[in-house]
């Protein structure tokens, strides 16, 4: 067959598929710029119709030779090897491509294979998808590592892949990497290093890094909470049903907030924005109450300098936060006072001014009492007590006072209404009587 009857054959109008997918194909086959995006599962309006084998050969040739085409989404297509293979024998490179997703399928390692020569020579590729297909596996993902080592990637889906060993990362580098999404996978504590790792680099890129359902346990909570002590990137992160105690917990809200001292309270990660441990909030848990504070700061805040003095103030300068804090971190609780011996004396009615306005009145004095010892002491409590009581009396007379005089001025205009009222009744009697 020719290329027109080959076409026919493969999105003909006796091959089921709809004018707009047929309209969609052949407007990447023609390479019109008003098509950039191939979303497949919309186009295909039959869930039950396939792509015969001459189809997927031509798609992926059409694909090629396309320079216009942007997002390609061939989710949930059931896409076997052999598909793969067939596609991506004519889908060898792509220049304008930026985006490619073939999640949720039925291919494994021989399918990944099939797309080395696309993802090795298509410059523009920064959005790549191949999670959830479940006979992938670590082999799949030494073999992915490697072929992306270096290149533009952006975004990699690889959740619920059968991926138990993530190792490939510590040698081969992903600069670019911003998201990474390994849900689903059993990666457990030697995973959580690998990440570790990747996460305390000088150069990490990471933003964001989903890591459900990956076995790791209190113990890799805690590794991922220590890598995060001096990153500047990671914004957003994602670790539900990982058995994840208050142990784990309590590392993240370290990070967050170091209560162990003021300075170490000011350099505590900043960057984080988003934390779940859960599907669902726990309302009443004091750590995670603390968290969603520490993260509402990170994210309000517009720099380093203003959220760390922010968490000073939330959480060193608030009585009740830092004993909330130190409890739960094993530190041991001191009072306000101690925590500003070192500070210089001209900068403590500064402090104690912030102290009021940020925290009320009721801090301020906790706060003073402690810092101005001698102050207090020249203060005769009892004779100050003997004042607000006799106050309180005076007060407590004046208000009787009050109180009997409106009283009777209430009695006499209830008198002066009675007497009214009998004065109209006799008159009425009185015409009654002439009449």
């Amino acid at each position: 067959m020719n290329e027109a009857e080959q076409h026919q054959a493969a999105f003909g109008e006796h091959t089921g598929l709809s004018t707009g997918c047929k309209f969609i194909i052949n407007g990447i086959k023609r390479n019109y710029i008003g098509v950039d995006r191939l979303i497949l599962k919309e186009l295909i309006e039959t869930p039950s119709l396939e792509l015969s084998d001459l189809a997927w050969k031509l798609l992926g040739r059409y694909i090629a030779n396309n320079t216009h085409l942007k997002t390609v989404s061939l989710r949930s297509c059931g896409i076997s090897d052999e598909k793969m293979a067939l596609l991506f024998s004519g889908l060898t490179s792509s220049s304008s491509i930026s985006e490619f997703d073939v999640t949720i399928n039925e291919f494994g390692i021989e399918g990944l294979r099939s797309m080395i020569p696309f993802m090795s020579n298509s410059p523009q590729l920064i959005n790549l998808g191949v999670g959830g297909n479940n006979n992938i596996n670590s082999e799949s993902f030494e073999v992915l590592a490697r072929v992306l080592h270096g290149r533009l990637v952006e975004k990699l889906y690889l959740f619920d892949c059968n991926i138990t060993d993530i190792s490939a990362l510590d040698t081969y580098n992903l600069p670019h990497l911003q998201l990474l999404h390994l849900s689903e996978n059993n990666i457990g504590r030697d995973g959580c290093i690998t990440i570790s790792n990747l996460l305390q680099q000088e150069g990490s890129t990471l933003k964001q890094l989903y890591l459900a359902s990956t076995e790791m346990g209190d113990e890799g909570a805690e590794l991922l909470a220590t890598s995060l002590k001096h990153n500047t990137k990671l914004e957003s992160l994602s670790i539900p049903k990982n058995n994840i105690t208050k142990r784990g917990k309590n590392a993240f809200l370290k990070l967050l907030v170091d209560a162990s001292s003021i300075e170490n309270t000011y350099n505590s990660n900043h960057i984080l924005m988003t934390l779940l441990f859960e599907l669902y909030i726990t309302r009443n848990d004091e750590t995670d109450r603390h968290i969603k504070s520490a993260l509402h700061i990170n994210k309000t805040n517009r720099n380093y300098e203003a959220t760390g003095r922010a968490k000073v103030i939330t959480y060193q300068l608030n009585s009740n936060n830092r004993k909330d804090l130190c409890h739960l971190q094993g530190v041991e609780y001191s009072s306000i006072g101690n925590l500003f011996a070192d500070i210089e004396p001209l900068l403590l009615p500064r402090i104690l001014a912030l102290i009021g306005r940020e925290c009320g009145q009721s801090e301020f004095y906790t706060a003073l009492i402690p810092m101005a010892p001698d102050l207090v002491s020249y203060i005769n409590r009892r004779a100050l007590i003997d004042d607000v009581i006799a106050k309180n009396s005076r007060d407590i007379a004046d208000l009787e006072a009050e109180y009997a005089r409106r009283k009777l001025a209430l009695t006499k205009k209830q008198d002066e209404l009675h007497n009214s009222d009998e004065q109209k009744l006799m008159n009425c009697g009185g015409k009654k009587r002439r009449i």
